[in-house]
């Protein structure tokens, strides 16, 4: 970013253009980006055309001109095919109040998606494109925080390569409000559902559609209580209390183990 300047749009001979001269650096070197040709195709622009497109993305580029970013991006320490292949656990966290980063990690879900299709599709075609360790996102808070681009095209092209989500909401207004026209197939590409008690009118009457149950016993979920809807099983619905489930004791338990020891 720091070769980036308006005075680089001036009409000044090659090499005395910073991003010029890395350019050919990169291309005597036998390597090419997409970028690059970018760069050189509006080099070839009116000086005035030039020198906005520049300022422009100076703009652009100053939001992310921070010491952490900087860090995160100066080498490349995960290679996304092989989160497919081993155990690899991967944490993206970012601010729900902040999207000053929103991009580099919408960036961040689009690449690594479509690098575990294509290595599904390529180096395991002859075994049904199928990724040889399952992959599963858990995206918590869904709605609240970074919108993923095309996610209804993303998660109906991962069903088949073994890949999975995992997405967490408030209520379905959120993900209607956020998704919009996806929302719908979004819904339909989760096998499974579970719904806690809510006061939100969209969600319960949703519950009460699949299920087939009325609309007040759908709204008037008891606490503690978790409504489960399965795809493709006889028994499509249940009712279970959140305190008899084996993950709830067995989480319980490992929390009172750890206030214990401190």
């Amino acid at each position: 970013m720091d070769r980036i300047r308006p005075a680089a749009a001036e009409r000044k001979a090659p090499y005395s253009d910073p991003v010029l001269a890395l350019i050919w650096k990169h291309l005597t070197q036998g390597k090419s980006y997409r970028g690059m040709q970018d760069y050189m195709t509006s080099r070839k622009a009116a000086s005035d055309t030039f020198r906005s497109i520049v300022i422009e993305l100076q703009s652009e580029l100053t939001k992310y001109a921070s010491e952490e970013l900087m860090r995160v991006m100066e080498r490349n320490s995960l290679c996304f095919e092989e989160i497919g292949k081993r155990k690899i656990a991967v944490f993206v966290a970012n601010s729900d109040t902040d999207s000053k980063f929103a991009m580099v990690i919408q960036l961040f879900y689009r690449d690594v998606t479509k690098a575990l299709i294509e290595c599904a599709d390529t180096e395991y075609r002859h075994s049904g494109g199928q990724l040889p360790r399952h992959v599963r996102f858990i995206l918590d808070d869904f709605c609240s925080g970074i919108k993923v681009p095309d996610f209804g095209v993303t998660i109906a092209n991962c069903r088949s390569r073994n890949i999975s989500f995992l997405i967490a909401i408030q209520d379905l207004d959120q993900l209607n409000a956020v998704y919009e026209n996806q929302a719908g197939t979004i819904r339909a590409c989760m096998r499974y559902q579970a719904f806690y008690p809510t006061k939100n009118i969209t969600t319960a009457h949703y519950i009460a559609e699949i299920s087939g149950t009325d609309m007040r016993e759908a709204y008037g979920l008891r606490e503690g209580t978790v409504y489960v809807w399965t795809v493709g099983l006889a028994r499509r619905t249940g009712r279970f209390r959140t305190h008899d489930m084996p993950q709830y004791r067995e989480s319980r338990r490992l929390l009172e183990e750890k206030a214990q020891v401190r």
